[in-house]
């Protein structure tokens, strides 16, 4: 008998939960329907149940289909956008972040474009953003619950000393300057 692997393919997937019931509904385009046993899509084999915690998946053709979250979780993993960042900058981020044990900090496109994190161990230490070759970055503070701006082109360039109480008036004042 032959084996066959999976192609690497991308799909667009949202998890069916009674609170994501209008969001799956956009996601089908309309198509999610009360059913006698439930809720159901419209797939290429015809109408098809989708439980709470099932995920309603768009295929390659642009088909819909539901797949429980245990056989998901087994076949797709999420795909992050690619993280674009000059080599000066995440130089300058990597020397910064450098505690001397040899733990790396790492760098993480997240979904807020264009902010990235910085990680350590999946703990977010820091959150930045490049605009026209000036980094922007937010470091969160240990204890305390306050946040640092930082911006600068180099270490030694650095303009520093913002302080807020949370990320998101952090991100604001961030967002203001590259607005400018």
């Amino acid at each position: 008998m032959n084996k066959y692997r999976k192609k690497p393919v991308e799909v667009e997937a949202v998890q069916f939960t009674p609170l994501s019931i209008e969001a799956c509904e956009e996601f089908v385009g309309g198509d999610l329907g009360r059913g006698v046993d439930g809720w159901v899509i419209s797939t290429l084999e015809g109408a098809m149940l989708v439980t709470p915690g099932d995920f309603i998946i768009r295929g390659v053709q642009g088909e819909f289909y539901p797949c429980k979250p245990d056989i998901f979780e087994q076949t797709y993993e999420e795909v992050h956008p690619p993280l674009l960042l000059s080599g000066w900058n995440r130089r300058m981020i990597e020397e910064a972040f450098d505690d001397g044990d040899g733990n790396i900090l790492d760098l993480v496109a997240n979904d807020d474009a264009p902010w990235f994190n910085g990680e350590y161990d999946g703990s977010v230490v820091m959150e930045g953003a490049e605009h026209n070759g000036t980094l922007y970055s937010i470091v969160h503070a240990s204890g305390g619950g306050l946040v640092s701006v930082i911006v600068g082109k180099g270490l030694v360039e650095n303009d520093a000393g913002v302080v807020f109480h949370s990320v998101s008036e952090a991100k604001a004042y961030v967002q203001g300057l590259i607005a400018k």
